[in-house]
């Protein structure tokens, strides 16, 4: 998972593709309404087979799987596109599911069996302090994905500090905290007292996200905590498309 994530150019032809979707602007999440306890997603990040067709092919495939997983009780957010830190062959689906339905399984299944699939690795995640049950995605600017590797007993600090550093971050920069999610545990993290955090976060353009890694010290003195919780950590800017 490291190494894919680490800073790559993606390619030009996922971006045509993308480009031709079009975007609708969503409303900004609140900045402190917590999540509903059943608020859960699913985070499936999807390594295609080579060639420029596979992209497009797999996108094609999403809009038509988009009704089963509505069928099966959730949400088809949307999916990520490779800017920086991605090869041109990688993407990532996020779905929201309001509980554990029945037909979850069956609609990841889908998605995953695309034979434009080569390699897919599925997170399951839980929303923190954000997004609240109704936020969606805004399709404005880039994203970035940030993993980071966290100590499970440290994980209530981490949601914390985030939480607020978010308020004097937004005013200062052109940006908006999608999410905070704590993906579920493997054995190995299990044993090693380790979890997985995903902070997703939108910018209004590269230089706004290269101006962010200066903030004011209101929120860099939170941050600086933040990081000394931090174990490893791994970053790529994407855009974000929603599903018809």
């Amino acid at each position: 998972m490291a190494d894919r994530r680490q800073i790559l150019i993606g390619a030009a032809s996922v971006a045509a593709a993308t480009t031709a979707l079009g975007s609708r602007a969503f409303a900004a999440p609140a900045p402190t309404r917590p999540p509903a306890q059943n608020d859960i997603y699913d985070y499936i990040f999807a390594d295609l087979v080579p060639g420029s067709t596979a992209p497009k092919a797999f996108i094609e495939g999403l809009n038509q799987t988009a009704a089963a997983v509505r069928a099966a009780g959730g949400e088809p957010l949307g999916y990520f596109t490779p800017l920086i830190g991605w090869t041109s062959q990688q993407l990532a689906v996020v779905l929201r599911w309001k509980g554990d339905g029945a037909g979850r399984e069956q609609a990841v299944r889908a998605i995953e069996a695309h034979p434009a699939v080569a390699r897919v690795e599925r997170s399951k995640l839980t929303a923190t302090t954000r997004p609240a049950p109704t936020d969606l995605p805004l399709t404005r600017g880039i994203y970035t994905h940030r993993w980071f590797d966290v100590r499970t007993a440290d994980v209530p600090e981490f949601i914390d500090l985030s939480n607020r550093a978010w308020p004097a971050f937004e005013r200062e920069f052109a940006s908006r905290v999608f999410g905070l999610f704590r993906a579920t545990q493997t054995a190995d993290d299990a044993a090693r007292g380790v979890t997985r955090m995903l902070l997703n976060t939108q910018y209004d353009s590269h230089a706004v996200w290269e101006a962010s890694r200066r903030p004011s010290s209101e929120p860099a003195d939170l941050f600086q905590r933040r990081g000394d919780l931090t174990l490893t950590t791994r970053v790529a800017s994407i855009r974000f498309n929603p599903l018809g």
